[in-house]
């Protein structure tokens, strides 16, 4: 351990850098960071002093074995440390963790190892009045005996400088997210998307084929873009109503390029608000990042919430000005194409391809079924026959993957529970009815009573709800448990979709391919 900072001697003459930070908070002064590096200088005569940004991951780079790194705190430490505790819940509750108490350092004091030169870390946060959030930075103390100073920086310093700041801007199984106007690593994120293949989206072979090979073509032909003098850039977006496969498609791209041998980063852009209600400062950070992240990934889900008239032409400006995107591969996605400007969503050069995700076919429900009939065909107690998946596809003609998704599992739990939904499927049997059936009328109305009339609304109503089609049933799986079990959960789910849009009547929004669609969307890919 490096010898304690503090001088017993004639400390009290000595302005204290942590009796500075206090005071600052007073409200008495308008610049902490500049106070605080003054009182430092004073108090530490023999160091050199420099101010970083936080973006210099000390500690990460510690953890990562390059360099050790202490708290220099201890019992009567209440001079050089102030932090907000606070406890972290695990992860997920049913991983019955403890949880852990963080803190958040406001002020705190470091020894730091580094290629056997030692250095004092201070770290220090305060309040952004604009932002709504803390300013943090980095004060590192170097001896000026161990280097020389040019232009008021100490050489050793920028050494472990430039070494800390380049580790610290690459990913270590981490992506970048932009939120509340700046960018974090999120390694949950990360951790998320590696659940993800291409083996768990389902979709038009050949547009799976053409998507993937549009992504690895881009980032594997670099040498080609430049012989033919072509910008190394590229944009796509995926459209199409919700539930159809444009989530998981964005977080498989993830996943592939975070797993090559030479990783290729993705940076996920949340949101473009921020305090201060200034988006175009986000739209310059955002891309400032990805520049010098390049080559990359960079999404931008619901596209269409994000680039909204205020930010548009900043927008365009960053995707068409004279700086370079070399390297960069946009992806955006939205249910709603035709609510994008014409500018973005038709102008080649910004967004090239685009990918329409549309409910999937008769062909495409059967291999769904046929993906979960392979995952569940381990569990010996599960009757899922071959021949049940095109009777499933059958009766689901409308349904969107999402949707499929929902059908499936739930009949899979109610046969697992052996629960109230068999003993009604099992005595119901294969009752379904034709699409072509209409609620009766009388057949004269003169037979009516006289002041009964017909609600049209109502009548409108029961003549457009979608019914289980009559289908060919196989002799040999009329009787399984499992497909009993889907027609009763198709029903369910076929009332919640006329109740639904029943609603979305009210308000009609047009989507990509001009189908009525307006309901809500997530805009996370952690809630996928």
């Amino acid at each position: 351990m490096p010898p304690h900072f503090y001088s017993s001697s004639s400390a009290s003459a000595i302005v204290d850098p942590f009796a500075s930070y206090k005071d600052h908070f007073s409200g008495r002064k308008a610049n902490p960071r500049l106070a605080v590096l003054e009182a430092l200088r004073e108090r530490f005569p023999n160091h050199h002093v420099t101010c970083t940004a936080i973006d210099f991951d000390f500690k990460g780079y510690a953890r990562a074995g390059k360099a050790q790194i202490h708290s220099d705190f201890s019992d009567d430490s209440t001079d050089v440390y102030e932090a907000v505790r606070r406890y972290e819940a695990p992860h997920r509750r049913l991983d019955k963790e403890p949880g852990q108490l963080i803190d958040s350092v406001q002020f705190g004091r470091y020894t730091f190892t580094w290629q056997e030169h030692d250095f004092f870390l201070f770290r220090m946060s305060w309040k952004n009045s604009c932002f709504g959030h803390d300013d943090r930075c980095w004060f590192v103390l170097t001896l000026k005996s161990r280097g020389t100073i040019s232009e008021g920086h100490h050489s050793l310093t920028d050494e472990l400088l430039h070494e800390v700041g380049k580790w610290s801007s690459e990913v270590h199984k981490e992506i970048y997210v932009f939120d509340d106007s700046e960018w974090v690593k999120s390694r949950e994120l990360w951790k998320s998307v590696q659940d993800s293949s291409w083996d768990d989206v389902i979709m038009d072979a050949k547009m799976k084929q053409s998507l993937i090979e549009d992504v690895q073509g881009f980032f594997e032909n670099k040498d080609l873009y430049g012989k033919y003098k072509v910008p190394w850039k590229r944009g796509i977006i995926l459209h199409g109503v919700p539930g159809n496969g444009k989530t998981i498609s964005i977080k498989a791209l993830m996943n592939y390029l975070s797993n090559l041998p030479e990783p290729i980063p993705s940076l996920y852009v949340k949101s473009l608000d921020n305090k201060c209600n200034m988006p175009q400062y986000s739209v310059s950070s955002i891309f400032d990042k990805a520049r010098k992240m390049a080559p990359c990934l960079l999404v931008f889900e619901d596209l269409d919430s994000l680039i909204v008239e205020k930010v548009r032409s900043y927008f365009l400006n960053e995707v068409d000005g004279l700086e370079s995107n070399d390297g960069i591969l946009m992806i955006g996605s939205t249910n709603h194409l035709s609510r994008l400007d014409p500018a973005i969503s038709k102008r080649p050069s910004r967004f090239d391809r685009k990918y329409h995700f549309r409910v999937p076919s008769r062909e495409s429900r059967i291999a769904y079924c046929e993906y979960w009939r392979a995952k569940l065909t381990a569990n010996d107690d599960f009757e899922f026959p071959e021949d049940v998946c095109p009777v499933i596809a059958d009766i689901t003609e409308g349904f969107s993957y999402a949707y499929m998704k929902e059908l499936i599992v739930m009949a899979l739990l109610t046969v697992a529970r052996g629960g109230k939904g068999v003993e009604e499927a099992s005595e119901t049997g294969w009752d379904v009815v034709s699409t072509t059936s209409t609620p009766a009328e009388p057949a004269d109305d003169k037979e009516a009573p006289a002041n009964q009339t017909l609600d049209v609304k109502a009548k409108q109503k029961s003549a457009k709800l979608r019914e289980i089609p009559v289908v060919a049933v196989p002799e040999h799986v009329k009787d399984n448990v499992f497909l009993r079990v889907v027609q009763q959960q198709v029903k369910i789910l076929l009332h919640e979709m006329d109740n639904t849009e029943e609603e979305e009547t009210t308000l009609p929004i047009l989507s990509g391919d001009g189908s009525e669609d307006a309901r809500p969307t997530c805009t996370d890919l952690n809630c996928m």
